[in-house]
């Protein structure tokens, strides 16, 4: 990338130390102080996309970020389904505050212990609790397969998914994890304000594990990475439940949602999108993301005070 392009990235742009960071990120590192762009500290742990630009650029995939900022209220609760090492949970608990609860669903054994050692770290912030949660979100209770990629945050339940790269391209490892549902998980009567779904492929099943929470219309927002081509299986499910969905662009200056006719139309112009939203109420959604900026940018976790 063009050296003068880059500098003008909203991570930069918006963070000029960043900058620093990045050009002295051998030490940084060297002191494990990488920090969240909302100044939280972070273990990336292996070398893996998150955790390189998380390095790099003090966050992973702004868009996302951004619309958790936007769309989550104080005091809601929020769940992060493939919490990864915790960089949208904790963007979850920043928003939600001490009243709200955020559930981080990990299977994955290396992505789990970095993100319990980070939620741990996080204790003396002023946040809302996170509760950690080694299982995967399934369509069923039990136990399932995580297969071994050579990334670690794109283990997935899938025998195939069109991101991954596995460890072994004839048969990758298989792990036996413990599986739950949503509607198993979730109380009765408990309302979630936010869902953040990434699992690799694996969203269809998600959502048949929710059909009660869906039916019942329990879950407001749901934010979901999708490989597939639009419509695809897990956006026609939700607009079935009653969601509209839109598709997540980082432009420049904000995100910017586009229903999936502009998608398909090409309004984004050469950008692959790969994040979508799922909203009960679409005007509220509309809402949030009409100012400019990058609220993620603009945010900072401080100490609880004593």
């Amino acid at each position: 990338m063009n050296p003068f392009r880059a500098i003008l990235r909203p991570e930069y742009l918006y963070r000029p130390r960043q900058i620093w960071r990045r050009l002295g990120r051998d030490a940084i590192l060297a002191r494990n102080e990488v920090r969240l762009a909302w100044e939280l500290p972070v273990e990336i742990g292996p070398t893996s996309c998150v955790g390189e630009d998380i390095r790099n650029l003090g966050i992973y995939d702004r868009v996302v970020a951004e619309a958790i900022f936007r769309l989550l209220d104080p005091g809601e609760q929020a769940f992060d389904i493939g919490a990864n090492i915790g960089q949208n949970a904790s963007i979850m608990a920043l928003v939600a505050g001490r009243r709200g609860r955020i559930v981080a669903f990990e299977p994955g054994p290396i992505a789990w212990r970095v993100l319990a050692k980070n939620v741990e770290s996080w204790a003396d912030y002023d946040l809302a609790p996170i509760a950690v949660v080694r299982k995967g979100v399934s369509s069923r209770i039990g136990t399932g397969l995580l297969r071994e990629a050579a990334d670690f945050g794109q283990f997935s339940m899938e025998a195939y998914h069109p991101g991954t790269t596995w460890s072994s391209p004839e048969k990758p490892r298989e792990i036996e994890i413990e599986l739950t549902t949503l509607d198993a998980f979730v109380p009765d009567q408990t309302e979630i304000g936010l869902i953040k779904m990434d699992v690799e492929g694996h969203e269809s099943s998600v959502l048949d594990g929710a059909r009660e929470l869906l039916r019942q219309k329990r879950i407001r927002d749901i934010i979901f990475e999708d490989y597939r081509p639009q419509p695809s299986p897990v956006t026609a499910r939700l607009q079935a439940a009653g969601y509209t969905v839109f598709a997540l662009f980082p432009a420049w200056r904000k995100p910017v949602l586009l229903t999936l006719k502009e998608h398909a139309e090409g309004k984004s112009g050469s950008h692959v999108l790969l994040n979508f939203l799922g909203t009960l109420d679409p005007e509220r959604a509309i809402a949030r993301f009409e100012s400019a900026g990058w609220k993620c940018f603009r945010s900072s976790a401080r100490f609880k005070q004593k």
